[in-house]
């Protein structure tokens, strides 16, 4: 685990199931395997935790493999890393790794140890090999210290206590979880090999109740009770497996049910995998104010939930239904019914009701139910359609209207808006306008984001969190596009309107969806907004670091690409732009990018006359131009300087000249073959360059050429680039520059 700054993310897991049988790991889903055999980290079937299912193998290797994968994984406290491991026994003790949060080993002696810093320590727990374990980390990025819990996989879950607490951190300056890691061992004469499986790296701080505390009368059940596993921040958090709720109450005479009808008494609710929180309703018949209690079962070190709710002795007059939760505006239904003081119904009743509405969450507000005067009871009962016009949690209630000693409340009701509205601005007056139809990918812009009751008017009392998401038009695939921020928290509502700095990471056009986070279904879309680039890039990519010019007949590769406004590729971008380009490159006036260019096209061009050149670019639907290119061609020419040598082995001197004549002393990349011709043609001149390229060295080339025979051999290079060649001569055995030269031999004949 190394070093990085990050927010927090969700819930990560990983059980190997969706890969393939018998398969490396490495290059999938960010695992790879960093040392030894990529081969020696598979997922296999044939032993896993339970005997279902796969795990990942890492294979005992003399060559110790290591695998690990990388990820912005969050950096909350607490974290908590747990996994399931059946370890190998290795034949040497592994050293405290350098650059980590935190280090697990189960040590040849048959011990585990926890890295304390630099060193390691026993932990008092011993291993069995060919045994599965469980292992759970549990890190503090306050302290850099961490606690460490290890138990037999197949021992049941209990209670969380450590081995050991207070652990300090291999390196204290890191403050973010991005890498997990696992190594194999090699051992001639024990098992081997390690396997691995349920990898979990979560920021689980506590159970928590969404919804607040209730009032109610006694023997009558409770509106839904909500609650949610979270971070430290009150964040939802997702289950990675089906998570256990205990339930107590401090009253002895209450009572759980996952249903309203029927009642079925329950101990225990259920996080199911993938979800975030749960519900269930409550009754009590003893008046008072009991503690109700939620926590994990079995204990895994969170902080439990407790919440005091309020049982009212039985009241005369009303009993209140209505179903929760409704949509702000719509109409509903709601039933009164008439209560005698034994609690039967007062099937007598005819009067009439005022009805009105306590506020909850938030605990005040300005709008009303309606309508506000009931009458029309019939053998004491009635239902009529109300509609309420705002957000947030409320209760009914209902006082007879010549009796206001005769009165009822309903439970609490979630009101939740239609849909949303959003604009770019918002007047004095509220008055909302559409969002700017005109956008630069990835850069900033205002929006405001309404709550809207089903007549279209602002809920000024919505407080509740939103998703925000991209909706594809043209292209209608939106792959990768993300909304910056994704969530608006519901503490940016005021008076029902949010204002938020959002961006969007990818080209094309799109609407943006509001939806409510806690109900999907309650959602809106903006007006069709165009996301263009920012800017269009032309680059030419040079051969070599020391060369900013181009032979003729070189490929030239010429970069086209849309960049957003921090600078990045638009990997989706399907934009035209015209390119206009000298004479003689090779690169069409137009091109339309492709899918298959992700944001980035390199037209490869090539010019066969010296000269300057340049290229420029226009996107004309935004008229935005790229920066003109000014790129240099030269002529060249492969010069083989011409040399006198005895017969044997000589070098011979090849140079890379521009039109003056001057050696390009900036070329040490290039590579040329030579071609010889012989005096007389009977192989006798031989050099490795006819196969094997020779690559100059700042601008010069060394050849060595042997010939057997005195004769005068011809040298010229080979190139597929647009060179002038000129040849050279080797004059092997002959009379020299300096006259010195001379040639023996003796003529035996008969």
């Amino acid at each position: 685990m190394t070093a990085s700054t990050a927010e927090a993310v969700d819930t990560f897991f990983e059980d190997f199931n969706s890969h393939a049988e018998n398969t490396t790991i490495n290059d999938v889903n960010n695992w790879s395997v960093d040392a030894g055999d990529t081969d020696g980290a598979v997922t296999q079937s044939g032993k896993s935790f339970e005997g279902s299912g796969k795990a990942l193998k890492i294979i005992g290797d003399e060559n110790a493999v290591e695998v690990s994968r990388s990820e912005n994984y969050g950096n909350l406290s607490p974290g908590w890393i747990e996994f399931l491991v059946n370890p190998g026994v290795g034949a040497e003790s592994r050293d405290v790794p350098s650059g980590r949060i935190a280090g697990v080993t189960f040590d040849m002696n048959g011990k585990i140890y926890a890295s304390d810093g630099s060193s390691w320590v026993d932990i008092g727990e011993m291993f069995t090999p060919d045994t599965w374990y469980r292992v759970i980390l549990k890190l503090d990025f306050t302290t850099h210290m961490y606690d460490i819990y290890t138990s037999p996989a197949s021992a049941p879950e209990v209670g969380f206590t450590p081995d050991k607490t207070g652990l300090h951190f291999i390196d204290s300056t890191i403050n973010s979880i991005n890498q997990i890691g696992f190594s194999g061992v090699h051992n001639e004469s024990m098992p081997d090999d390690s396997y691995v499986d349920d990898i979990v790296i979560h920021f689980i701080d506590r159970v928590n109740f969404l919804t607040t505390s209730k009032k109610f009368d006694s023997g009558s059940v409770t509106s839904p009770i909500t609650v949610q596993i979270q971070n430290s921040l009150l964040e939802p958090q997702t289950a990675w497996r089906d998570i256990y709720l205990a339930l107590r109450s401090t009253s002895g005479t209450g009572e759980f049910s996952l249903t309203e009808e029927p009642w079925a008494l329950i101990t225990q609710v259920v996080i199911f995998e993938g979800g975030h929180s749960t519900s269930f309703y409550y009754k009590d018949s003893t008046d008072g104010k009991p503690v109700i209690t939620v926590k994990e079962d079995p204990d895994r070190g969170w902080l439990e939930a407790f919440q005091e709710q309020e049982v009212l002795e039985t009241p005369l007059g009303f009993e209140i239904i209505a179903e929760t939760p409704q949509v702000a505006g719509e109409a509903f239904d709601v039933t009164f019914t008439a209560k005698k003081d034994s609690g039967e119904i007062e099937t007598e009743y005819t009067g009439s009701i005022n009805v009105s509405v306590s506020y909850v969450n938030p605990i005040s507000g300005t709008m009303q139910i309606s309508p506000q005067l009931v009458s029309g009871f019939v053998n004491g009962v009635t239902t009529l359609s109300f509609v309420y016009p705002d957000c947030g949690l409320i209760e009914i209630m209902a006082e007879d209207s010549d009796d206001d000693e005769k009165s009822g409340i309903s439970g609490e009701i979630m009101m939740i808006p239609a849909g949303f509205g959003l604009a770019s601005s918002v007047t004095e007056e509220g008055e909302i306008f559409e969002v700017d139809v005109d956008q630069i990918v990835a850069r900033t812009f205002p929006i405001f984001v309404t709550a809207i009751n089903e007549d279209g008017a602002i809920t000024p009392n919505f407080t509740g969190s939103v998703n925000l998401s991209p909706v594809g038009i043209d292209p209608e695939e939106t792959e990768g596009g993300v909304m910056t921020p994704q969530v608006i928290s519901g503490i940016t509502f005021s008076g029902g309107t949010a204002e938020a700095q959002v961006s969007y990471d990818r080209w094309g056009k799109i609407q943006i969806q509001v939806s409510d986070a806690n109900y999907p279904a309650q959602l809106g879309k903006s007006n069709e907004i165009m996301f263009d680039p920012d800017t269009i890039v032309l680059t030419v990519e040079y051969p070599s670091e020391s060369r900013d010019f181009f032979y003729t007949g070189e490929a030239i590769p010429v970069s086209l690409s849309a960049v957003d406004a921090n600078g990045q590729v638009i990997p989706n971008y399907l934009g035209e732009v015209e390119v206009s380009a000298s004479l003689g490159m090779g690169i069409p006036g137009e091109y339309l990018f492709l899918p298959s260019d992700a944001g980035e096209h390199i037209f490869d061009a090539s010019v066969d006359s010296s000269g300057m050149y340049y290229v420029d670019a226009l996107e004309p639907t935004n008229n935005i131009h790229a920066e003109t290119l000014k790129i240099e061609v030269k002529q060249v020419s492969i010069v083989v300087e011409s040399t006198y040598a005895p017969v044997g082995t000589t070098e011979v001197t090849i140079k890379l000249v521009d039109e003056d004549g001057n050696v390009i002393y900036s070329e040490s990349s290039l590579s040329i073959l030579i071609e010889i011709k012989e005096e007389f043609e009977d192989f006798s001149a031989l050099s490795s360059a006819q196969s094997q390229p020779v690559t100059f060295k700042n601008g010069i080339a060394k050849v060595s050429v042997s010939d057997s025979r005195a004769e005068i051999v011809t040298i010229w290079a080979v190139s597929d680039l647009d060179f002038e060649i000129k040849k050279g001569t080797i004059t092997f055995g002959r009379i020299t520059k300096t006259g010195v030269g001379s040639l023996m031999w003796r003529d035996i004949s008969e």
